[in-house]
């Protein structure tokens, strides 16, 4: 499996694709997946798209509420 560590600064947006099932064959037989993408915008219009394989009973990616910037003073030094 890979490992990737990372920084994608200025994220302008995030998508968060729905699961989808597909079925291959190894050499045991069929098997099903499951994978689930994620689409990066920053803000100088380069995107990233991640592909996630999901194992089975893994809590599939949900997107969440908008970013919400505080002001200065309320964010603790």
């Amino acid at each position: 499996m890979s490992s990737v560590v990372t920084s994608l600064c200025e994220a302008t947006s995030i998508s968060v694709g729905p699961v989808k099932f597909q079925k291959t064959f190894v050499s045991t037989g069929p098997v099903v997946f499951a994978t689930q993408r994620v689409e990066i915008t920053l803000h100088d219009g380069n995107r990233y798209h991640l592909s996630i394989h999901l194992a089975d009973g893994t809590h599939a990616l949900a997107v969440g509420n908008p970013v919400t910037m505080p002001t200065l003073d309320e964010v603790p030094a």
